[in-house]
Protein backbone atom coordinates (compact mmCIF):
# COMPACT_ATOMS: atom_id res chain seq x y z
CA UNK A 1 0.00 0.00 0.00
CA UNK A 2 1.35 3.71 -0.75
CA UNK A 3 1.94 5.61 2.00
CA UNK A 4 3.52 9.38 1.97
CA UNK A 5 7.21 8.93 3.06
CA UNK A 6 7.70 12.89 2.30
CA UNK A 7 4.98 15.91 1.97
CA UNK A 8 5.99 19.67 1.30
CA UNK A 9 2.63 21.78 1.61
CA UNK A 10 3.05 24.88 -0.20
CA UNK A 11 1.15 28.38 -1.11
CA UNK A 12 0.62 30.41 -4.12
CA UNK A 13 -0.96 31.31 -7.12
CA UNK A 14 -0.27 28.97 -10.20
CA UNK A 15 -2.00 29.31 -13.41
CA UNK A 16 -2.87 25.86 -15.51
CA UNK A 17 -0.40 26.56 -17.61
CA UNK A 18 2.61 27.18 -14.57
CA UNK A 19 1.07 24.04 -12.67
CA UNK A 20 1.48 22.18 -15.74
CA UNK A 21 4.97 23.52 -16.24
CA UNK A 22 5.69 22.49 -12.23
CA UNK A 23 4.74 19.10 -13.34
CA UNK A 24 6.46 18.60 -16.55
CA UNK A 25 10.03 20.09 -13.84
CA UNK A 26 9.01 16.97 -12.15
CA UNK A 27 8.92 14.79 -15.03
CA UNK A 28 5.39 14.01 -14.02
CA UNK A 29 2.60 12.18 -16.41
CA UNK A 30 -0.70 13.69 -16.85
CA UNK A 31 -3.99 12.97 -15.08
CA UNK A 32 -4.25 11.83 -11.13
CA UNK A 33 -2.86 8.39 -9.31
CA UNK A 34 -5.27 6.06 -8.77
CA UNK A 35 -4.13 4.80 -5.41
CA UNK A 36 -3.22 5.96 -1.85
CA UNK A 37 -4.71 9.11 0.35
CA UNK A 38 -5.33 12.25 -0.87
CA UNK A 39 -5.87 10.38 -4.70
CA UNK A 40 -8.88 13.02 -5.48
CA UNK A 41 -6.52 15.84 -5.52
CA UNK A 42 -3.92 14.57 -7.60
CA UNK A 43 -3.42 16.60 -10.84
CA UNK A 44 -0.10 14.63 -11.98
CA UNK A 45 2.08 12.05 -10.86
CA UNK A 46 5.20 9.35 -11.72
CA UNK A 47 6.17 5.55 -10.34
CA UNK A 48 9.56 4.39 -10.20
CA UNK A 49 11.37 2.59 -8.07
CA UNK A 50 14.39 2.78 -6.36
CA UNK A 51 14.77 -0.01 -3.29
CA UNK A 52 10.98 -0.16 -3.47
CA UNK A 53 8.48 1.07 -5.47
CA UNK A 54 7.64 4.99 -5.09
CA UNK A 55 5.55 7.56 -6.41
CA UNK A 56 6.00 11.30 -6.85
CA UNK A 57 2.68 13.40 -6.70
CA UNK A 58 1.49 17.16 -7.53
CA UNK A 59 -1.97 17.72 -6.11
CA UNK A 60 -4.05 20.85 -5.62
CA UNK A 61 -5.49 22.10 -2.23
CA UNK A 62 -8.19 24.59 -3.02
CA UNK A 63 -7.51 27.76 -4.77
CA UNK A 64 -3.55 28.29 -3.89
CA UNK A 65 -2.83 25.27 -2.00
CA UNK A 66 -0.04 22.75 -3.32
CA UNK A 67 0.98 19.25 -2.27
CA UNK A 68 4.18 17.85 -3.41
CA UNK A 69 4.23 14.13 -2.07
CA UNK A 70 6.53 11.03 -2.36
CA UNK A 71 4.56 7.92 -1.44
CA UNK A 72 6.41 4.77 -1.10
CA UNK A 73 5.39 0.82 -0.58
CA UNK A 74 7.24 0.10 1.74
CA UNK A 75 10.45 1.92 3.85
CA UNK A 76 12.45 4.09 1.52
CA UNK A 77 15.97 4.55 2.38
CA UNK A 78 17.19 8.03 4.20
CA UNK A 79 18.77 9.63 1.36
CA UNK A 80 16.34 8.81 -1.31
CA UNK A 81 13.45 10.99 1.05
CA UNK A 82 16.61 13.31 1.70
CA UNK A 83 17.25 13.26 -2.41
CA UNK A 84 13.50 14.02 -2.54
CA UNK A 85 13.54 16.84 -0.10
CA UNK A 86 15.83 18.97 -1.77
CA UNK A 87 13.86 18.27 -5.48
CA UNK A 88 10.42 18.96 -4.06
CA UNK A 89 11.42 22.58 -2.09
CA UNK A 90 13.75 23.33 -4.74
CA UNK A 91 10.84 22.90 -7.80
CA UNK A 92 8.43 24.95 -4.97
CA UNK A 93 10.59 27.52 -4.52
CA UNK A 94 11.26 28.09 -8.53
CA UNK A 95 7.71 28.52 -9.18
CA UNK A 96 7.18 31.14 -6.34
CA UNK A 97 5.75 29.13 -4.22
CA UNK A 98 6.20 29.80 -0.13
CA UNK A 99 6.94 26.33 1.59
CA UNK A 100 4.90 26.55 4.56
CA UNK A 101 5.43 22.74 6.33
CA UNK A 102 7.34 19.75 4.94
CA UNK A 103 7.08 16.35 6.95
CA UNK A 104 8.96 14.67 8.27
CA UNK A 105 10.50 18.26 9.21
CA UNK A 106 14.47 18.36 9.06
CA UNK A 107 14.74 21.87 10.00
CA UNK A 108 13.02 24.54 11.95
CA UNK A 109 11.77 26.42 9.22
CA UNK A 110 9.74 23.20 8.28
CA UNK A 111 7.76 22.81 10.58
CA UNK A 112 4.01 24.33 10.49
CA UNK A 113 3.26 26.55 13.22
CA UNK A 114 -0.31 28.26 14.11
CA UNK A 115 -0.51 31.46 14.98
CA UNK A 116 -0.20 31.85 18.64
CA UNK A 117 -3.67 32.46 20.44
CA UNK A 118 -4.35 35.40 22.09
CA UNK A 119 -3.91 36.12 26.09
CA UNK A 120 -7.65 36.98 26.36
CA UNK A 121 -8.46 33.86 24.69
CA UNK A 122 -9.31 29.98 25.89
CA UNK A 123 -6.47 28.56 25.60
CA UNK A 124 -5.13 24.84 24.20
CA UNK A 125 -5.81 21.95 26.65
CA UNK A 126 -3.18 19.76 26.95
CA UNK A 127 -2.99 16.56 29.93
CA UNK A 128 0.35 15.54 29.80
CA UNK A 129 0.35 12.16 32.04
CA UNK A 130 3.99 11.60 31.51
CA UNK A 131 6.85 11.05 33.24
CA UNK A 132 9.62 11.35 30.47
CA UNK A 133 9.74 14.21 27.86
CA UNK A 134 10.12 10.96 25.08
CA UNK A 135 6.84 10.25 25.57
CA UNK A 136 5.36 13.91 24.44
CA UNK A 137 7.21 13.88 21.34
CA UNK A 138 3.93 11.87 19.57
CA UNK A 139 1.48 13.91 21.04
CA UNK A 140 3.30 16.40 19.32
CA UNK A 141 3.07 15.05 15.68
CA UNK A 142 7.11 14.66 16.05
CA UNK A 143 9.08 11.61 15.66
CA UNK A 144 11.63 10.42 18.14
CA UNK A 145 14.51 10.77 15.87
CA UNK A 146 13.65 14.16 14.73
CA UNK A 147 15.85 16.78 14.70
CA UNK A 148 16.80 18.82 18.03
CA UNK A 149 16.20 21.92 16.92
CA UNK A 150 12.39 20.84 14.95
CA UNK A 151 12.16 19.52 18.68
CA UNK A 152 12.70 22.67 20.14
CA UNK A 153 10.38 24.65 17.72
CA UNK A 154 7.69 22.37 18.34
CA UNK A 155 8.02 22.90 22.80
CA UNK A 156 8.47 26.63 21.97
CA UNK A 157 4.98 26.53 20.33
CA UNK A 158 3.07 24.46 23.02
CA UNK A 159 4.60 26.95 25.36
CA UNK A 160 3.11 29.42 24.13
CA UNK A 161 -0.33 28.08 24.56
CA UNK A 162 -1.90 30.75 27.34
CA UNK A 163 -2.25 28.03 29.58
CA UNK A 164 -1.81 24.21 29.65
CA UNK A 165 -3.60 21.68 31.45
CA UNK A 166 -1.85 18.86 33.21
CA UNK A 167 -3.36 15.53 35.30
CA UNK A 168 -2.01 12.71 36.42
CA UNK A 169 -2.71 9.07 35.10
CA UNK A 170 -5.02 8.19 37.45
CA UNK A 171 -7.52 9.96 39.87
CA UNK A 172 -6.18 10.38 43.19
CA UNK A 173 -7.45 8.76 46.31
CA UNK A 174 -8.70 10.88 48.65
CA UNK A 175 -6.79 12.48 50.96
CA UNK A 176 -3.55 11.93 49.15
CA UNK A 177 -1.98 13.99 46.64
CA UNK A 178 0.00 12.39 43.42
CA UNK A 179 2.58 14.12 42.14
CA UNK A 180 4.06 13.80 38.67
CA UNK A 181 7.23 15.20 37.05
CA UNK A 182 8.51 15.44 33.76
CA UNK A 183 12.32 14.04 33.67
CA UNK A 184 13.16 18.19 32.72
CA UNK A 185 11.66 19.66 35.59
CA UNK A 186 8.17 20.60 34.83
CA UNK A 187 6.11 19.64 38.46
CA UNK A 188 3.05 18.20 37.95
CA UNK A 189 1.02 18.41 41.18
CA UNK A 190 -2.69 16.77 41.95
CA UNK A 191 -5.37 19.51 42.05
CA UNK A 192 -8.45 19.50 40.26
CA UNK A 193 -6.84 20.23 36.66
CA UNK A 194 -4.20 22.42 37.85
CA UNK A 195 -3.33 24.90 35.56
CA UNK A 196 0.14 25.64 35.05
CA UNK A 197 1.65 28.99 33.77
CA UNK A 198 3.81 29.08 31.07
CA UNK A 199 7.16 30.19 32.67
CA UNK A 200 6.77 27.13 34.08
CA UNK A 201 7.12 24.81 31.09
CA UNK A 202 9.79 27.03 29.88
CA UNK A 203 12.63 24.88 31.37
CA UNK A 204 12.19 22.25 28.66
CA UNK A 205 12.77 24.31 26.11
CA UNK A 206 15.68 25.81 27.59
CA UNK A 207 16.90 22.62 28.03
CA UNK A 208 16.94 22.12 24.22
CA UNK A 209 18.75 24.92 22.89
Amino acid sequence: MLWPALRVLAYGELGREQAAELARLLGLDEGPRSEGPGEEASLGHRSFTEGVRLVLDLSRLGTTGWLLTLLAEGEPGPQVVERHRALLRDAAERFGLSVVQVDPPRTADEVFLPPPADEGSIGQSWELPFDELDQLWPHLGVRADAPREVKRVKLEAMTRAPRLELRPRTPAPPGRRVSARLRTGVPVSWQARRRVSRTRVRRPVRALR
